[in-house]
């Protein structure tokens, strides 16, 4: 039987969450931890995915998923395969294993990178071809089903991978920039959902929205001097504007106290560090020199959070 093996990456933020949502710019990369779906084409006219979240079972008819049980983390990819289905004109039962290596709610695009992942492997297993451009749009809508609200980086950045640059709904690959130090994610376990963050920012806005626009101007402006101290490599000037991105975070009300002094017990360790994503607790990432990893993952262990060192993954065929 035909199987079919796609992998999407996470993401990491260097600049822009929460202000990306209102138009402002952000610089996002693809780190090298992956979710994994494995796909395997059958003749039962059916669907089935299983994961760490549940269980997604469904009976095609024609083009359309009639559920029969679905948890609810995995109920919405149903829209996605339809999608896929009437975008294509024909529909194929299959049998999929979604496979993590990010955690959930933490800030690493993890719904997108499933999404990319799963959807991404209907369509090889279908025979098809989507381009970039419409494989993110695909993401997109499997991720507004999901969260509700949110931006288009974590769709763009899982299919694109690289160095991404997003402005609103807009999003281009920046080939020219090559990240040298090493990536820490600390992870810390404070599990809060990307809907509920985003509503919290976004009533915010409602009750201060002078106070809150000015923020974001300030995150815009973060992100476009970031952008330009990656593409020069100037690794000093980036750690500093991310650590003043993570004050307008905490502006914001998204850090907690457990980030905020793990941040400051590392700060001369390190480039520079932020809240990765929309906040209320998950990870937090740090750019850091490969000699000093050890000293700083063993700091933040003793903290309370599960540390991983990454690297930014580069663009690439995500199917197998």
């Amino acid at each position: 039987m035909q199987k079919i093996v796609s992998r999407s990456p996470g993401e990491i933020f260097f600049f822009g969450e929460h202000a990306v949502v209102y138009g402002r710019r952000a610089v996002v990369a693809a780190i090298d931890r992956w979710i994994t779906t494995t796909l395997t084409k059958n003749n039962d006219g059916n669907v089935q995915i299983s994961s760490s979240l549940g269980t997604f079972s469904a009976n095609l008819h024609g083009l359309r998923l009639e559920i029969v049980k679905a948890d609810v983390h995995l109920a919405p990819f149903a829209y996605g395969i339809e999608r896929i289905y009437k975008r294509f004109g024909s529909a194929t039962g299959f049998s999929a294993v979604i496979e993590s290596e990010l955690p959930v709610n933490s800030g690493l695009a993890s719904s997108a990178a499933s999404s990319a992942s799963l959807l991404g492997g209907v369509i090889a297993l279908m025979d098809k071809v989507l381009t970039e451009e419409d494989m993110v749009h695909l993401v997109f809508r499997s991720e507004i089903d999901i969260q509700k609200i949110g931006s288009i980086s974590g769709s763009a950045c899982t299919v694109l991978r690289g160095v991404v640059g997003i402005m609103g709904n807009k999003f281009n690959r920046l080939d020219d920039i090559v990240v040298e130090p090493d990536v820490i994610i600390a992870d810390s376990k404070e599990t809060v959902p990307t809907s509920e963050s985003t509503s919290c920012v976004k009533d915010m806005l409602y009750r201060k929205e002078l106070e809150v626009q000015e923020i974001f101007d300030v995150i815009h402006s973060l992100a476009t001097k970031g952008e330009e101290a990656l593409r020069h490599k100037d690794w000093q000037t980036l750690g500093v504007l991310m650590n003043e991105n993570q004050s307008c975070l905490k502006q914001l009300g998204v850090s907690t106290r457990k980030i905020d002094n793990a941040i400051e017990s590392i700060k001369l360790l390190v480039y520079g560090s932020k809240i990765t994503g929309a906040g209320g607790g998950g990870c937090f990432v740090s750019l850091c020199n490969k000699g000093q990893v050890p000293e700083v993952v063993t700091l933040l262990k003793e903290q309370g959070f599960n540390v991983y060192s990454c690297r930014i993954c580069t663009a690439g065929n995500g199917t197998e």
